[in-house]
């Protein structure tokens, strides 16, 4: 594995190659088959598109990333006083693919919303948790690692990304550089900036390949501004 961390200061991005083995891989999927099971109660657990709040409900949650490669990463990028303060999961199942527009990922999960609300903005509840929308200046000492635990390849709707844009103002100033279709092995890690503009395709329609994500974000420091709180705060050590 070789951290690229020129690329992404460059390009708001790069892909840590084999990261986790297939045995790795597959304890995973199968830890993650359990606690949707768990979660959904009966149903298909291939209808489950995403997973919010992994953290403190999926078990693994608290140690998948805890591997020295990944730890030395967020080390290196948000310095020693980093921590995981958001884990989700994504799925494109055969048959019902999405996609997603260009976008930045903006919000973060607090503990309780506060007042005044400056700097943050637009808040939400999601699934009974409290978020809101960060300004530029956090979400620049942000960093998100995805861990790939299938193949994410043309078919089956891979991430796009706009190179560069995680230092722009706004899409429409970043268009210097043409989009990239990011490709990924299972067991890969792409490590991306919040702010870099980036969307899904949709899968090709006879697509029968699955792409799960466990998405984790992480932050440079533990305090926010007018009282608010991460809704949870993991240090690396």
């Amino acid at each position: 594995m070789n951290f690229d961390a020129r690329a992404l200061q460059q390009d708001g991005y790069t892909v840590l190659s084999c990261v986790y083995g297939a045995s790795e891989l597959e304890s995973c999927r199968a830890s993650l088959d359990r606690w949707l099971d768990v979660r959904g109660g009966i149903g298909d657990r291939n209808e489950v598109q995403a997973a919010r709040h992994l953290i403190g409900s999926w078990p693994d949650a608290m140690t998948v990333w805890r591997r020295s490669a990944l730890l030395d990463v967020v080390g290196q990028t948000l310095g020693e006083g980093a921590g995981l303060v958001r884990a989700l999961y994504f799925d494109k199942p055969p048959q019902r693919a999405w996609s997603l527009p260009w976008h930045r990922d903006q919000t973060i999960a607090v503990r309780r919303h506060c007042t005044p609300l400056a700097p943050f903005s637009k808040p939400t509840v999601k699934d009974g948790v409290a978020h809101v929308e960060a300004p530029h200046e956090l979400l620049e000492r942000m960093v998100t690692l995805r861990i790939h635990l299938d193949d994410m390849t043309a078919a089956n709707g891979p991430l796009l990304a706009l190179p560069g844009s995680h230092s722009e103002p706004s899409r429409s100033s970043a268009t210097a550089s043409p989009p990239r279709r990011v490709l990924a092995s299972a067991g890969d890690v792409v490590v991306m900036r919040p702010l870099l503009f980036h969307a899904s395709q949709m899968s090709d329609t006879d697509c029968v390949d699955r792409r799960r994500v466990v998405h984790l974000e992480f932050a440079a420091e533990e305090s926010l501004a007018s009282g608010f709180e991460w809704h949870t705060f993991l240090t690396l050590t």
